[in-house]
């Protein structure tokens, strides 16, 4: 494939070929600067997608972050309220209690019961099972009811 004294036009033709079908689909140096031109802008978009997504994910987790403090917050309320519940204390008395968890929670609702003096059962106003009154004495609560304007 060298180039020898004494060829002839076909035979030079005939190597001439014979390169080009070896070399054929190689880049031409031309072409090198286009190509690195394309690869430069797609790795730039890359780049670009890659920073979107990371800024969108940092922005997810925020939110996800808000949301569980806002849910736990919810969760502690509920718990506050139970326990108020469950050691006589009324309902207003759920923002002096304090804590996260139920354990603090609950030594906060006897320390707050203790201070209030609430630990004392309170007797009932009326029996529960009092009998309809009968005979004379119906006649007289409905005289005492129109007295008292009930």
């Amino acid at each position: 494939m060298a180039y020898k004294e004494g060829m002839t036009q076909a035979e030079y033709d005939d190597d001439i070929t014979a390169v080009r079908a070896e070399y054929d689909g190689y880049i031409k140096p031309s072409d090198l600067d286009d190509i690195k031109a394309q690869y430069d802008q797609q790795i730039a978009d890359l780049n670009k997608s890659v920073t979107d997504i990371t800024a969108e994910r940092d922005t997810l987790k925020a939110s996800v972050t808000d949301k569980d403090k806002e849910i736990n917050k919810y969760k502690v309320s509920g718990m506050k309220t139970r326990i108020a519940h469950e050691a006589g204390l009324p309902y207003e008395a759920t923002q002096f209690l304090t804590g996260d968890d139920e354990k603090a929670i609950k030594a906060s609702a006897e320390a707050l019961k203790k201070i209030t003096g609430q630990h004392k059962p309170v007797a009932p106003l009326a029996d529960p099972e009092e009998k309809p009154a009968t005979g004379k004495d119906a006649a007289l609560l409905k005289t005492l009811r129109k007295m008292r304007g009930e």
